[in-house]
Order: structure tokens, then sequence, then C-alpha cells
């Protein structure tokens, strides 16, 4: 049975994908989102996992109608905090699977933000398996083979 692990955020509002602020100003924002996804995953001490998914949760503070595609923006630093942590090698096919984040009927705390991380069973035949064929120096090892072998083609044949 897949374990999961709830993880509270101290982050009261969220980032949003329609935000126009200063670039330093958005930075400093994602980066309080991933310390604070690494910080709770080492609180909850959630092991390495084959692979992963992450459902990101946002109480707003009022009844507004919100875009839950918005969340995105909070969503990707989580995930690279997990990361960082080290749940994961990395936030690519196999090891983690997108969600839409959800969108829960407002709350009485001033917007409340938490994720619920869940491990996936290990696909064999994942979308984008990693192939190891000891060629640490080939750019092309994170390809499918039938891609991989494509793309070499057109290479070698203009």
């Amino acid at each position: 049975m897949p374990r999961e692990w709830t993880l509270p955020l101290t982050i009261t509002t969220p980032l949003s994908m329609n935000d126009r602020s200063h670039w330093r100003i958005k930075a400093k924002h994602v980066k309080a989102v991933r310390e604070a996804a690494a910080k709770a995953a080492d609180d909850a001490d959630i092991p390495e996992l084959a692979a992963f998914t992450v459902e990101l949760h946002y109480a707003p503070r009022d009844k507004r109608r919100r875009d839950p595609e918005n969340l995105i923006a909070t969503l990707k630093p989580f995930v690279d905090g997990l990361i960082d942590a080290g749940v994961a090698p990395d936030d690519c096919p196999p090891y983690y699977r997108t969600t839409v984040p959800v969108i829960d009927p407002p709350g009485r705390v001033r917007g409340h933000l938490y994720a619920i991380v869940r491990e996936l069973p290990v696909d064999p035949g994942a979308q984008y398996p990693v192939q190891d064929d000891g060629a640490t120096d080939d750019p092309w090892t994170h390809v499918p083979s039938a891609l991989n072998a494509r793309v070499r083609a057109r290479q070698v044949d203009p």
C-alpha cells in the first residue's frame, strides 16, 4: 500500500502565475516556498522514494473564484524543495508525476496551504525510463531509446 504524508506550509499566500512582481521579490518568495517544503519533508522524515506525486491544497480566506492552475507557481518550488530534501533524485518522469492543485473551501485561517505527498508504485514501463548504459558523457541518456536513435540519425545524416 502506498504511503502518504501531509505537509503543512507556513506560507499563507501562494505564488500565482499571474504575479507580475519584480524578479528579486519573486525569487525571495520562491526561495521561501522551496525552503519550507524541504523543512517540512525533513520534519516528516520522508524517505527517498522511487516515484511520488504531490497534491497541493489551498484554502483561501474568502469565497472568490480561484483558478487552480495558478497554484502551479507554488507547486513547482514546493517539489524542488522536496528534491532538495532528498525525497527523490529528480522531479522529472519517472520519479514525479504532476497533479493539478486543489482549491479547498475557504477556511477560518487567513490562507492555508498544505500538500499531500504520495508514494507511487514503481512503473517498469514509465514514460521516460532512465537508461543506465554506463555512458555518463552521453547527453541523450535521459531520452527514450527510440527517440535517442532518431535524434542521433538526424545528427549523422544531414
